[in-house]
């Protein structure tokens, strides 16, 4: 059974994949607004998410000014900034598919 400071430290990032496909903007906008009152602040995003739109409309309604970004770029980090508006990202990994790995 986990203790209060081990619930505590368990962090709840939300994933934007559908944003702009099968999320409207307006219910995105409620979704950041309720995972915020929730407490929470950070946001899993990705230039391949909806070839791009899910970090503009994040961009738009203005994420980063309340959430941390996390996102994954390919193949400019750049480009993550100018879409999201946002002078910051907590974390950006290179995005890529490779077959050479296994699972």
């Amino acid at each position: 059974m986990a203790t209060t400071a081990t619930a505590a430290a368990i962090k709840t990032i939300l994933g934007t994949m559908t944003f702009g496909a099968g999320t409207s903007v307006e219910v995105a906008q409620q979704m950041l607004q309720a995972f915020g009152a929730a407490g929470h602040v950070e946001l899993d995003t990705a230039i391949m998410y909806v070839g791009g739109t899910t970090e503009r409309i994040l961009g738009d309604l203005k994420a980063a000014e309340r959430f941390a970004l996390a996102s994954k770029a390919n193949p400019k980090f750049d480009t993550v900034t100018k879409r999201t508006s946002c002078v910051r990202v907590c974390v950006c990994v290179r995005h890529r598919v490779t077959r050479r790995v296994g699972v």
